[in-house]
This record gives structure tokens, sequence and C-alpha cells, in this order.
């Protein structure tokens, strides 16, 4: 089944023409791009002072990437520091201190991590014309990582040294003792759980582009995808997880955000490969002593990456690909049929065939056969390329396609009893992404960087034996019961009978960086677009129920229940709205003296949005508001300040303590408001007749509209139903899911305070550990609930 051709509207289309349109302005402008909201870069930075101690002011500083040779050149200021942003994250790199007045000095072997500043306090010699330089390896001199802000920060070494049987971030991020992975949910992978957050509230990006699940249903993963990272998991050069960070580039979280930065080419070819494999002549057929039949299998993973150089010196390249192929195994079915788990409601492998014999003879319709495994495929590519424009100027671009399709037992075997394979579920997602990132430096002071990116995914989701309300043959649910309980369904899942989503996420971002002495300013301003369609009518093909399943041979129906459009064309209730978010920052980091830092600054982030949900004049009335609310209006300040104290370096090594406070928002709020576009009470109703019955009909159906054989024929769902839910719809009284017009964003407060040390007693077994204690507080604020209006007090 491919179900990207379920994707064909016009609002889909006009998607993919912004993909071309978009792509082709970034190559009018020839700007390469920078990262976005989160930090993809490093820096290093320190101080210079001469034999006595004092600044050494105006010396040259090269800090040169030996991986391809860039250089940046910059001039301490008068109180003899330096500082050089934007570099590459990892290494090694080299720092040239040349002086006419003392004797230069050459530090080796430096080394950055993501979200974090390298630091050098460099003390020159007297000058000595018999020698050219001091040579020294970064483990010689005094050195610092400096982020404020609780976080964990992984190098390449660390994440090639960790075990990963997923190959996803999860597994390097997991290793932050606060961080932990939840079991996978149902369609989804397991998720990133940030002190006990959802992972729907964690910000998570690629290279600076938001890799977040941009609509908010994969309740798991909380990526923009249901079950695999965006890139291949060998393309990641460096990571971070960060809880409080104070930088005020971080936004849209209040579990965590998540910076994954992928590998640049170098002057050196570099390639990997990798080829897992597994079948079922190596899989017991053993569970607890029961006997488990299994079908043959394949399980395939495999991938591999090749980097280097385009022209020396100037252009890189790395290119990366992996794919999945994989098979699940599904545990539950009808009794006697061989599953390890029976199915709950009591369904035997014989009534389940005798229903499957009165579907194809009376009902024309075939349910498909009983369903063993649950294939996985995936496949990701990734291309980068690094050109060094010149020694002031540099460009990243990235591309990233991801398809993935897996095979789920949508309805099966839990509420809704046993189905056949017509009512599995195939679910995945397509998802291309294009980045462009831009990094200028002007002057020794001033430096700046232009991001833009774009991405575009189409969420799959759909019945495997088709038969979804938009298709040209819509296939009814028949649902068989037993004393009451549901035992069979076939026919599309209850949540699949009308279901396309897609979107589109542009980003724009300029910030600068302005060294002013011994305080570093940083302001930028950012915009983020989405474009959304989406299209959800549970049951939107009908349900035929029966009380048993010699009911189901007569066609004599208990009760029949459908939910359809204001047009009874499902498309016309699909939620096609934009909106955006502008943001704003200043921040200043000011370095006190050689051992203190302080940081402080503000961000503001905006959203606007010009649509509005239909307005609905029988809930206004009923309720005394509108259910017009929408993203536009809505705005967060947050503020943050923080510091750093390096202690004085003691027999026991050296010691950072830092204390900082600051408000965060997100995640995204855009499912909430997705449902007030969709269900504004006029767009989708809902229609039922028979036992169990609750909405009155108009017009009625009749006793004679449960039988739904005619001469041993199938005569489809009752209209009669179909054209009550039309009417529900008309009448705007169907269901509303209105946001409250005094709604605000949900934001944390967070204070943290930590001990961070690193053991130098000179003994081999004892030095270099790192300690950290961390304490942080969080106060949740405008937390999302939701309210049945109506449901009062009666008392």
């Amino acid at each position: 089944m491919n179900n990207k051709s379920r994707f064909s509207r016009s609002a889909l289309a006009a998607l993919k023409q912004s993909t071309v349109a978009m792509f082709a302005a970034m190559m009018l402008l020839a700007l390469p791009v920078a990262g976005n909201a989160q930090e993809t870069t490093t820096i290093i930075r320190g101080t210079v002072t001469a034999p006595d101690g004092s600044p050494a002011a105006g010396e040259t500083v090269t800090v040169i990437d030996t991986r391809t040779n860039s250089s940046r050149v910059v001039r301490t200021n008068n109180s003899g520091a330096f500082d050089v942003r934007g570099l590459p994250v990892g290494g090694p790199y080299t720092i040239r201190v040349q002086s006419a007045r003392y004797q230069g000095t050459l530090v080796t072997d430096v080394f950055t991590n993501l979200s974090a500043a390298a630091s050098f306090d460099l003390r020159l010699g007297a000058l000595d014309e018999t020698i050219e330089e001091i040579v020294t390896t970064a483990k010689m001199v005094a050195t610092a990582d400096l982020a404020i802000g609780p976080g964990t920060s992984f190098s390449l070494d660390e994440i090639e040294a960790m075990p990963s049987s997923a190959r996803q971030i999860r597994d390097i991020v997991r290793m932050d003792p606060r961080v932990s992975v939840g079991r996978s949910g149902a369609g989804n992978g397991p998720g990133i759980n940030c002190m006990g957050g959802s992972p729907r509230s964690n910000a998570i990006t690629v290279d600076g582009t938001i890799a977040n699940d941009g609509f908010g249903l994969n309740a798991s993963s909380g990526t923009g995808a249901r079950f695999s990272f965006p890139v291949p998991y060998d393309t990641i050069a460096s990571a971070s997880v960060e809880f409080a960070p104070l930088d005020v580039q971080y936004s849209q979280f209040t579990g965590c955000a998540v910076n994954v930065v992928t590998k640049p080419g170098s002057n050196e070819f570099h390639g990997s490969a990798f080829y897992l494999f597994n079948d079922d002549s190596l899989t017991g057929t053993k569970l607890e002593g029961r006997t488990v039949l299994s079908d043959p299998f394949e399980d395939k993973n495999f991938g591999f990456t090749v980097s280097g150089p385009v022209i020396k010196d100037r252009l890189f390249f790395t290119v990366a690909y992996e794919e999945v192929d994989d098979i699940g195994t599904q545990n539950t079915g009808p009794a006697g049929a061989g599953f390890a788990n029976d199915s709950s409601n009591g369904i035997d492998i014989s009534t389940a065939n005798q229903i499957k014999d009165i579907l194809i003879n009376q009902y024309d319709r075939n349910p498909g056969e009983l369903v063993r495994q649950l294939p996985f495929a995936a496949e990701s590519t990734f291309l980068r390329l690094d050109w060094n424009i010149n020694d002031a100027h540099r460009a990243e671009l990235t591309y990233s396609a991801l398809e993935e399709e897996n095979l789920d037992p949508d309805d099966c075997c839990g509420f809704f009893g046993f189905t056949f394979s017509d009512n599995f579920e195939i679910e995945g997602t397509d998802r291309d992404t294009t980045s462009l990132r831009l990094f200028s430096n002007w002057t020794d002071n001033f430096s700046t960087l232009f991001t833009y990116s774009q991405s575009d995914v189409i969420d799959i989701q759909g019945p495997l034996a088709g038969g979804e309300k938009q298709s040209s043959s819509p296939i009814t649910r028949l649902l068989v019961e037993d004393d009451g309980d549901t035992i069979f369904v076939s026919g599309p899942g209850f949540s699949r009978s009308a279901n396309d989503l897609a979107y589109g996420v542009d980003q724009i971002k300029l910030s600068a960086d302005y060294v002013l002495g011994d305080h570093t300013l940083t302001f930028g301003v950012e915009r983020e677009t989405r474009d959304i369609y989406n299209l959800f009518i549970q049951n939107a093909t009908g349900t035929i129920s029966f009380p048993d399943v010699a009911a189901l041979q007569a066609g004599a129906a208990s009760s029949i229940e459908i939910n359809g459009s204001f047009t009874r064309d499902p498309l016309d209730a699909a939620a096609i709205f934009e909106r955006d978010v502008d943001s704003f920052y200043l921040q200043d980091e000011w370095q006190v003296s050689d051992s203190v830092t302080l940081i402080a600054g503000v961000r503001f982030d905006e959203y606007k949005s010009s649509d509005l949900p239909i307005a609905n004049p029988v809930f206004q009335s009923r309720y005394g508001f509108s259910n017009q609310q929408t993203f536009d209006g809505l705005d967060l300040l947050q503020p943050r300040i923080g510091a750093t104290w390096d202690l004085p370096t003691s027999k026991w090594g050296s010691t950072q303590l830092s204390v900082g406070f600051g408000i965060f928002g997100g995640g995204d709020p855009t499912v909430h408001f997705a449902n007030a576009y969709q269900n504004f009470g006029g767009a989708i109703g809902n229609g039922n007749f028979g036992s169990g019955a609750f909405d009155s009909m108009d017009p009625p159906c009749t006793a004679a509209d449960l039988q739904v054989l005619n001469g041993g024929t199938f005569t489809g769902f009752p209209e009669c139903a179909e054209i009550a839910a039309q009417n529900d719809a008309l009448g705007n009284t169907a269901a509303v899911a209105a946001v409250d017009p005094n709604y605000e964003l949900p934001s944390n407060e967070r204070w943290s305070i930590g001990l961070h040390h690193i053991t130098e007693t000179g003994n081999s077994f004892w030095n270099d550990w790192e300690i950290r204690l961390e304490y942080i507080h969080t106060d949740h604020k405008n937390a999302v609930d939701w309210v049945d209006l109506r449901l009062s007090p009666n008392g």
C-alpha cells in the first residue's frame, strides 16, 4: 500500500510547491545559513597575560581547525581577553599566541564540546630569541568548559564508546540521570522523559533545525518521526541535553533541550559501514514452556558514512545512509491460533474463521489473513557540505530525508476485539529537511549568524486494506459482539477512517555577538512558520454493530453510528491553518574576573495567526464566550540570569560553582489549537440509531434501516445516519473543542545551583574524575488542562 498517494489534495500540493520555491530562493540568495534556536557551534576563549601577570593587550591569537586548516585570527583586547565563536564542534584545534614583546606560545590538541566554551588562561614568558615558541598540550594549560546552566554534553569519543541497541539519540542522552526513556506507547517509539516531563515538552534540534514533532501527536517519541531519528545515527558528532540553559537562544521547551550536531567533512577521507542481521533460525520458539508459532523472517540494519574534501582546505562533504528492515511480532490473536497471548475478549480461531466466511460470502468482503508479523522499514539519507569561504566566513548546507513505515494492530485485540489484516494500520513518516547556515566574523569583536531551514513532513497513518472515507471506495466498519463485548471488527480503524496529516516548518534567524571589553552582547531575531493540514474524523465510514455471529449472518444490526462533515465530503472538515512565532532576544555575558562570569538576558516569543476557527453562535450563546480563540496575540517573556565562579584550585582539583534562574516556554501548542479549527461544532456531526443510541435524529432512522442484508447482499451503511450527522453539523450542535479566551502559554520557572569538580590529585587512579552535584527547582505555570463544559456543579 502506497500511503503517500493519499496526500494529493491542493493544500498538500501547495506545501510541496512551497518547498521548491523556497529552495530556489535559497540558491538565489547564495547565503549558507546557521543553526536555529539552540546552539550548534562552540567557543574558544581565554585570557593572555604578560610574565608579570598583567593583561597582554593587542597580541595576535590564531585558532586553527586542524581538520580543515581553516583559521581565525583575533587580537586580545585591553583586558588581554580573546573570544572566537561559531567554531565547529570537536577538534583538534590549535591555539597560537604571537607577540613582539613576549615569548609566543602554541597550545595543541584542543577539543571542544557542544553548548560549552573552552576557556584558557595563557601566561606568556619573557622573550627569548633562541626559542621560537613554547608548545604545550591543552591538558597542560588551565582550562574550563563553561556552560551556565545544568546539562550534559557528549563528545564524539563518548558517543562512539556508548552501546546503542536502537541507534537512537535517546541512547546517548539517557546517560544523564535526569533523563529516562519511557516504554513504547501505541504507535510510537520510546520517548525521552526529562525530570519526569512529557516527551512532547522537549525541544529537539539537529544542526539547529527543529526535529520535534511539529504537530504534537507523537506522544512517546517526541521527534518529527514516529519511530526513527531524523538523521542516520553515525552522522552524530556531538550531542547535549540541557535542563535550564540560561542562554536566551534556547526556547520552546519545559522538559529539556536536546541538541545534536552532525559531522562535518575534513581534509582527510573517512568512512564507516555496519551490518546487523537476525532471522528465525536465531530466535527461540518457546515462551515459558509454550510453543509459539512464527513465520520465517529476516531483520536487517545496515548503513555507511563517507566524508572528505571536495576542494582541499575549502569545500568538504559528508554523505550517510541507513536502512532498517525489521520484523516485529504480533503476540495476541484468537485462541487456538498459536499466538503467545489469546485475545482478551475470548474469540477462538474457529469463530474468527466463521465470521470471515460470512463476510466473504454475504458481505462481499475479505477481511484478510491472520497477522503474525509486523514489518518495519526505514530509509534515512543525509548530505552535508561545508564551505570555508575565507577566514572570516564559512557556510554549511545540510539535507536529510527519512521514509519509514510500520505495520500496527490498530483496533486489534483490545477494546475492539480481534481483527484480521484489513483493520491493521500502516503508520510512519515521510520527512525532508533542508538547512542553510552562514557564519560571519566581520571584525575581531563582531560576528553574525544567519539561518534558514525548511522541513516538510507527511504523517503516514492509514488502514492496510484502504477504505478511508476520502478514498474512492470507503469501507464500512462491522463489529460483532458476544454478550455485550466486542469480539471482532472488520474495516478501517476507528481513528483511521479519515485521517491525513501534513505540515511544513520554515525557520529563519539572524543573531549577532559583539565583544565589548569584558562583555559579550548577544542579540537576535527569529521567525518560525508552520503550515498545517489535518484531516481527522473518527468513525467516518460508519460502524454497524451486531449482537452476535448469528445476527451478522442474518444482517440484523443492533446499532449504527457515523461521524460526518457538514457537506458529507470529509475533506471539507479538514483543518488548514498557518501560524508564526516571532522571537526577539538580548543578552549580556560579563566576564567579571578571571574566575567569575555573569549572564543576564531576556527572550520574547510572540505568536501570530490570521486564520480563525469558524464562529459557532450556538456555542457562544450557551457558554458565553467565542470559540475563535487562536494563536494570535499569545506571548511569553522569558528573563534569565545566572553566574559561574571558578573556586581557587586546591590539591584536590578544580571546582566551579554555578547558580541560575530562568523562565522557559513550550512545548508548542499546535495540536491544542488544531482541534479548535476542525471541531468548531459545525464541521463534524454525529448520527446514530439503535441500542445504546444517545442522540435524537432528524430525519430519524427506523428499525428497517438496521436490516443491512437484502436478498443476501450487503446494502451498505444506512444513509439516514449520514444525513443525521450532516444535520448535526449544519445545526452547529456537534462537539466543540474550544480554547479558553484566557489561555496562556505553558512555562516553567527554574532555579538551579550546581557544583562541578574535576580531581587533580596526581594519582593516576584518582586523577581526572568528574563530579557534578546539581539541584533544580521547577514551578509550572499555566499548565494545559481540559474541561468538559457540559459538566457543572449541582450542589
